[in-house]
């Protein structure tokens, strides 16, 4: 009999050291777990900061896209004009040519440049 206690005693302090090893495992699993969550945390607030820069870096970018594409129609439209006034052909000066074309096709029966009288 005091083989049998002493064998269920010692199988109790062997369940009991179990106990007491499982619950160290717990709690640094929660501890790891909590420190894991918290770097976690920081990293997203990172992230969403480099988003937001990242965003107001696309707007900027886009902002001088608009600008140089604008300056860029002016410099073109500017040439264009530049163009017609040395070459003659403003709006003018080709509605006359066409007025005239015109008159002179309805003496001959033509029709002026284009279309119909």
């Amino acid at each position: 009999m005091d083989r049998m206690i002493q064998r269920l005693r010692a199988e109790i302090d062997n369940v009991k050291m179990q106990c007491a090893s499982l619950h160290t495992a717990i709690a640094d699993t929660e501890q790891h777990g909590e420190l894991a969550l918290k770097d976690a945390r920081a990293k997203l607030v990172d992230l969403e900061e480099a988003l937001q820069k990242a965003k107001q870096d696309m707007a900027q970018l886009l902002r001088r896209a608009e600008r140089v594409f604008l300056q860029l129609t002016s410099v073109s439209m500017t040439s264009s004009c530049i163009v017609w006034s040395v070459c003659g052909w403003g709006l003018g000066s080709w509605w006359a040519r066409w007025r005239v074309a015109g008159i002179h096709g309805a003496l001959e029966g033509t029709p002026p440049i284009g279309g119909s009288f």
